[in-house]
């Protein structure tokens, strides 16, 4: 039989406790309060994990379809002009700061999809931007038989824009065969 503890359990005396990395292993039972810090421990480290790692995935990403009759009620002030030019449409989208609103910030970026047709993935155009002091310009050329199914989408993200890889922030997406047929601001 082995000698009583001072805290009224055997010790195993067939096994003397390990010792590794200076924390002493016991071969006795963990009592109720070091379960519980062990729980805590656990948790404080799943929880630090899941921030680092999850911390993209729980972040705000919001999409705002940007129409003729919406134009007027977003955060910036957006105007759409488009000009036909050499058999193609030319647009042009401002972005400007509103009174009493915050400016857009200085790496958004404006980019133009154009949706498949037949399986065959259609060839985005390029799109030229322009910023000066608070107003960015986009300008880009479409095909008018692309315009159906063209959409340019003005992306507000705080991370660097050349990353390629999607980042949470604020899209702004027009569809562009609704603002073909004439200017609007």
């Amino acid at each position: 039989m082995s000698p009583p503890t001072a805290f009224g359990g055997e010790v195993n005396q067939a096994r003397p406790p390990l010792s590794v990395g200076g924390f002493v292993l016991s071969n006795r039972k963990p009592g109720r309060e070091e379960k519980m810090n062990l729980k805590r421990r656990a948790l404080v480290l799943a929880a630090i994990v899941f921030l680092a790692l999850g911390g993209r995935l729980l972040a705000r990403h919001v999409t705002h379809q940007v129409t003729p009759k919406n134009i007027d009620s977003q955060p910036f002030a957006f105007s759409v002009q488009v000009k036909d030019v050499a058999q193609v449409k030319e647009f042009e989208i401002v972005v400007k700061q509103k009174p009493n609103h915050r400016a857009p910030i200085a790496s958004a970026t404006g980019t133009v999809d154009i949706a498949p047709r037949d399986k065959k993935k259609a060839e985005s155009p390029a799109v030229t931007r322009v910023e000066a002091h608070t107003v960015q310009t986009y300008t880009f050329r479409v095909s008018p038989s692309d315009v159906n199914r063209a959409h340019f989408t003005f992306t507000e993200t705080p991370q660097d824009p050349r990353v390629p890889f999607p980042f949470p922030g604020d899209y702004w997406v027009f569809d562009l065969s609704q603002f073909a047929g004439a200017s609007h601001k």
